[in-house]
């Protein structure tokens, strides 16, 4: 399915996306892997107040989009603007009330034996996800969800699943270079672990958060600089560069400046990284060439970095 190419989202948007957990509001966690949208609930583009933004798959939004036009519209479901601010609310609540539930208090020997189980767990989904061939996408983002169900459990049981997953995702970082059907989940992953953090009115961000922050920033690096120096293709970069300005507009909802800046470090030791860019099978024209595409996606995302800065 071919993507409309859409506009760099205002903070506003980036927003309510983290708060709905970039799922349809609708599907609620049904609509994982889906492509989702920004709607308008009262069909104007130009107000961008979070209480009128709305996740949406495709398909509901069509529907949102037709429930804003009056008398029937073919035997297609409609979704009027009450339901989908509905819709809206109940799944927004109850998703910030899946980190603020109350902690299980565990004792230190049961939580680090509990630790040791999980991290050889977690060990061997990452080398079921490393041992998965290209056509076995499916199996590699089902292993990659399965996965991210453990930032909740982290909330209620103190367990630091974050830190656990993070070392299983740089391990994987650094074993699949050039392999854009593990890289791309792998990012979204990365993504999620800070997904909780939708703004300092609602969650604060504490030590660790930060500290996540910085060694997921890390991981993007390792990843960023294997595809900016060899992959031919540009996806799994463009990944990176987009994730790398998503946790740079939450850290400035925190005016958390240093990771910003750390940030644009990185970017700018990947953009060096690319112009180490080259292979024996093309020739000095194509490579340069390829090398600009590289930098083009780079510098867009040092300008938003940057921007954020000011």
């Amino acid at each position: 399915m071919n993507k409309k190419k859409r506009k760099k989202l205002p903070p506003e948007e980036t927003k309510v996306l983290f708060k709905n957990r970039y799922c349809c509001c609708i599907c609620g966690y049904n609509s994982k892997g889906k492509d989702v949208i920004i709607h308008h609930i009262d069909g104007n583009p130009n107000n961008t107040t979070q209480e009128n933004l709305a996740v949406l798959c495709l398909d509901h939004a069509s529907q949102a989009d037709a429930g804003l036009r009056k008398g029937k519209l073919g035997s297609g479901r409609k979704l009027t603007p009450e339901l989908v601010k509905k819709f809206k609310k109940d799944w927004e609540e109850r998703v910030s009330k899946e980190f603020k539930i109350e902690k299980k208090i565990l004792p230190i020997k049961k939580r680090k034996h509990l630790e040791i189980l999980y991290e050889f767990e977690f060990t061997k989904i990452k080398n079921e996800i490393l041992a998965s061939p290209g056509k076995k996408q499916k199996f590699i983002k089902q292993k990659f969800d399965f996965l991210a169900q453990f930032l909740v459990e982290e909330f209620i049981s103190g367990i630091p699943f974050r830190k656990l997953l993070l070392k299983i995702f740089n391990d994987i970082a650094i074993i699949s270079p050039q392999q854009d059907y593990i890289n791309i989940p792998l990012i979204e992953s990365i993504r999620n672990l800070h997904i909780h953090l939708i703004g300092p009115e609602e969650v604060p961000m504490g030590k660790n958060d930060k500290t996540m922050l910085f060694r997921s920033l890390e991981t993007l690096e390792t990843i960023g600089s294997y595809e900016a120096s060899l992959n031919d293709t540009n996806n799994t970069l463009k990944e990176v560069c987009k994730t790398i300005i998503e946790l740079s507009e939450m850290a400035s909802w925190y005016e958390f400046h240093k990771f910003i800046k750390k940030a644009k470090q990185v970017l700018l030791k990947i953009k060096k990284e690319s112009e180490q860019y080259g292979s024996p099978e093309i020739g000095l024209k194509e490579r340069k060439k390829r090398i600009q595409s590289k930098i083009l996606i780079i510098n867009k995302a040092l300008n938003r970095i940057s921007n954020l800065l000011k």
